[in-house]
């Protein structure tokens, strides 16, 4: 298993207190099924992660007013850390989907194998994991 930062969802928009509390209910529902792969030999391997989502819809997508940042954020990931400056609107991947509003970046993310999410204002900087958590 992976231990590094690997970013699993990244929304950037106007996303309001109820917005994200709904993405992260949405999260709760993920179904992870565990699995265990066999070698040629008939060993038994590691465990494999599946996920599907319920309805297989992302959470915010119907939404024009935040966007999916996800893999524009994983690609900016060097030796297991994230390192974003603001504005975020002038990162290669993003856009302003709501000029002249309040724009948050809500990223949900993995680290020694911990599930974990961070919530920051536009005008923030990002620095993940923080403090090495």
């Amino acid at each position: 298993m992976y231990s590094g930062l690997v970013i699993k969802r990244a929304l950037y928009g106007k996303m309001t207190e109820e917005v994200i509390q709904r993405y992260k209910a949405a999260t709760a529902t993920t179904i992870t099924t565990t699995t265990t792969t066999t070698r040629q030999n008939g060993e038994t391997g590691g465990e494999k992660g599946m996920e599907k989502e319920k309805g297989g819809e992302r959470e915010g997508e119907e939404d024009d007013s935040i966007v999916d940042v996800t893999i524009p954020l994983q690609y900016l990931v060097e030796k297991s850390e994230l390192r974003v400056v603001s504005p975020k609107r002038t990162l290669k991947g993003f856009y302003d989907p709501c000029p002249g509003e309040k724009k948050h970046l809500f990223i949900e993310y993995t680290f020694g194998g911990a599930l974990r999410r961070a919530t920051l204002m536009d005008d923030e900087d990002v620095l993940l994991p923080s403090n090495g958590k």
